[in-house]
């Protein structure tokens, strides 16, 4: 075979083997952002351990493994004036930070998985 007939073949065969893994992701898509996901993806824990209540609603009832504490960080001196010199600005509906609920890493508010462990927020 000539080099035309190579390249026409990988112009065409390569798209077409590729389609099916768009078809999955583009569903995986569609179904991540309708729907939480389920127990077990995104915290470690894969396939789940039926040992651990795991909520589904989002909320925390703790840690997600029996085996683990939340992990403690020493006070950090703080650099700021004292509070009295501090402007005054109105308290905001929007945090600063959001935990993650896995390894209590702070998050921007903005992120959907946390930039610690990957768990989903």
């Amino acid at each position: 075979m000539n080099v035309a007939v190579w390249g026409l073949a990988m112009l065409v065969v390569l798209p077409l083997l590729q389609l099916p893994l768009i078809v999955y992701l583009s569903r995986r898509v569609e179904a991540d952002e309708e729907s939480p996901p389920p127990a077990g993806w995104g915290d470690g824990v894969y396939p789940p351990d039926p040992n651990v209540s795991q909520q589904v609603d989002g909320e925390s009832s703790g840690a997600s493994t029996p085996d683990r504490s939340p992990p403690s960080t020493p006070p950090l001196p703080s650099a700021s004036p004292a509070p009295s010199t501090l402007p005054e600005s109105p308290p905001s509906s929007v945090p600063s930070t959001i935990r993650c609920r896995r390894c209590d890493a702070a998050n921007d508010p903005e992120f959907t998985y946390c930039h610690d462990c990957v768990a989903r927020l």
